[in-house]
């Protein structure tokens, strides 16, 4: 057995973040809002690791999770987290794009 830390194992460290927060994303149970914060939470957590230049396509993923979880929090300034995904999906569209 192994343990995936962000020392050892960064790419995959961050990957399981995606995983999660993507799980969180989509959890039915519990609070909306705060499976919402988890979501965004384990995203920014993998952006820490991963960047472009290093990780392309887990960036990108990250990143379009990031923006959909944004777009749909129902905490906070609604329309602050719909331009903070706007944002997030013109950075990912800009690089898939290149």
């Amino acid at each position: 057995m192994f343990v995936r830390t962000r020392e050892s194992m960064p790419t995959e460290w961050a990957q399981s973040n995606i995983n999660l927060a993507t799980a969180y994303s989509e959890n039915d149970k519990g609070g909306r809002g705060e499976n919402i914060k988890l979501a965004i939470s384990h995203n920014e957590k993998a952006l820490e690791v991963i960047s472009i230049e290093s990780a392309p396509t887990d960036w990108a993923t990250a990143t379009d999770n990031l923006a959909v979880v944004y777009k749909e929090n129902v905490v906070g300034d609604l329309v602050q987290n719909i331009e903070k995904a706007i944002n997030l999906h013109k950075k990912v569209s800009e690089i898939r794009n290149r």
